[in-house]
């Protein structure tokens, strides 16, 4: 396997894994996808049909963000995720990071933007943006932070009882500008001048233009890399969109 697609391989587990605990507990929204793991929208659950038949009203909402790091390689926590300008903690923000001791031994670290901010390294990456980066060693392992699921819960249930109902609906805006307006599509990421990548399901689908503007693309999984058609755009490539369940372009809606 690639390494491309051994890094999707585990995004996909992160987000799964992750997507499994906050089904048994919440209401509970995918917002977004990427090659690491997947940010998820979190709500206390309607307990009640009487409450489902009420007039709508705005609740609060968690966001948790699920990435996967290996044992050697560190993941990135944007900044603006974890905490204000004023660098005060987002209380309704959680991280969950996901990682492999050993084949088939599964190991999860759930932090609060509290603890992201005490236990990782502030830095600014390559990209120019400011992130957190975590990294797990023989020396620090963090294991005070392997949770339970009842733990887990409990604790994002506390943040969602005691946000206040207008500073969370400012916080749930500025978090959208953060993560982009996208939630159904997956992210077409640049990763370079003319190449781009999007993780669909188990595949990655990996893009490049060449000389004559052609976009050849590949479809990439453990089984190994597929091509697919060429795309050939009549105008920018920000003007289209990139369907992976039916493997074809169209015009941005």
């Amino acid at each position: 396997m690639s390494g491309l697609a051994e890094r999707n391989d585990n995004g996909r587990r992160a987000e799964y894994r992750t997507e499994a605990f906050l089904l048994d507990h919440f209401w509970v929204l995918k917002y977004l996808v990427n090659l690491d793991g997947a940010v998820f929208l979190i709500q206390s659950p309607t307990r009640s049909v009487e409450t489902l038949s009420q007039p709508p009203t705005a609740q609060p909402v968690s966001i948790l963000l699920s990435v996967f790091c290996g044992a050697d390689s560190t993941a990135e926590i944007p900044r603006l995720f974890v905490e204000r300008l004023d660098r005060k903690t987002q209380k309704e923000v959680f991280v969950s990071v996901h990682a492999a001791k050993k084949p088939g031994e599964p190991t999860e670290l759930f932090f609060c933007a509290e603890e992201v901010q005490s236990v990782c390294r502030r830095k600014t990456n390559p990209a120019g943006r400011d992130v957190f980066e975590f990294a797990a060693t023989r020396e620090r392992n963090f294991s005070q932070f392997q949770r339970r699921s009842r733990t887990k819960a409990d604790m994002i249930s506390a943040a969602l009882a005691g946000v206040d109902p207008l500073e969370n609906q400012e916080f749930f805006k500025r978090m959208i500008k953060v993560i982009g307006p996208r939630s159904v599509q997956p992210p077409l990421v640049q990763v370079g001048e003319n190449q781009w990548q999007m993780r669909y399901r188990k595949f990655l689908f990996e893009f490049e233009q060449c000389e004559n503007s052609i976009i050849h693309g590949w479809k990439c999984d453990k089984s190994g890399r597929r091509m697919i058609n060429p795309f050939i755009p009549v105008s920018s490539l920000d003007d289209y969109e990139f369907d992976p369940l039916n493997e074809v372009w169209g015009e941005r809606t």
